[in-house]
């Protein structure tokens, strides 16, 4: 579901990745992704709250950086695709393009 989210992304212009297409962050921990995608400039989108929230927090506590997490109460299905895209889209104007989601987490 993340690779066609983020294909329909850039369609609308969105200068997005998904981690599942790229071999050396499928693996990776959370944190270790985190660190990676701070080094690129690119926050993470997901709906693993669960993980990623304690996870946030831990980061600022040990004055850690990372480039933003995204949450998204939706859950991935086909049915959903849409809905992701739109929330996305939607962000990314409310945000504009010159605002930074560093070291910020939030719900869309």
């Amino acid at each position: 579901m993340a690779g066609t989210i983020a294909e329909q992304l850039r369609t609308h212009g969105r200068d997005v990745e998904a981690v599942a297409h790229h071999a050396h962050l499928r693996n990776l921990d959370d944190a270790e992704l985190l660190d990676v995608l701070q080094s690129t400039a690119q926050a993470l989108v997901t709906d693993n709250a669960a993980d990623f929230v304690p996870l946030h927090a831990d980061f600022l506590a040990r004055e850690r950086h990372h480039a933003g997490i995204v949450l998204c109460k939706l859950p991935r299905s086909k049915a959903t695709i849409g809905l992701w895209v739109a929330a996305l889209d939607d962000l990314f104007e409310t945000i504009g393009a010159q605002a930074s989601l560093e070291d910020r987490c939030v719900w869309i």
